[in-house]
C-alpha cells in the first residue's frame, strides 16, 4: 500500500514520469514518512495519505511538498548514477588487474 500511496501523490503533483521504479517510490515513502513523523505508526498510510491530502489543499504547502519530492527524486537519482559509476569501475580495476 506505501507504493500506492505514493503513486497517487505522484499522479496529483505530476511527477509520475520522474519516479517510474519502485525503489524510488519506497524512497519518496520513506522519507514522507520521517517528514511527518508517522514512523512506527499502526497505520502508517492510512495516516501519510490523509497528512498529504492536507497539504495538498493548501497551494503553498502543495507547491512545497512537489519540490521537497522532487529534491528527493534528485537526490536518489543521483545516489543510483554514483552507484552505478562505482560498479563500473570497480569491474575496470578487476580488468587491470586479471
Amino acid at each position: 500500500m506505501s507504493i500506492q500511496v505514493v503513486e497517487w501523490l505522484l499522479e496529483r503533483l505530476k511527477l509520475a514520469e520522474k519516479a517510474n521504479n519502485e525503489a524510488i517510490k519506497d524512497f519518496i515513502f520513506r522519507n514522507l514518512v520521517n517528514m511527518y513523523g508517522l514512523v512506527g505508526s499502526a497505520n502508517m498510510c492510512q495516516d501519510l495519505e490523509q497528512k498529504l491530502k492536507e497539504t495538498l489543499k493548501d497551494e503553498d504547502r502543495a507547491k512545497k511538498l512537489k519540490d521537497y519530492i522532487e529534491s528527493l527524486i534528485k537526490v536518489y537519482n543521483d545516489w543510483e548514477n554514483s552507484k552505478k559509476k562505482r560498479e563500473r569501475v570497480e569491474k575496470e580495476e578487476l580488468l587491470v588487474y586479471t
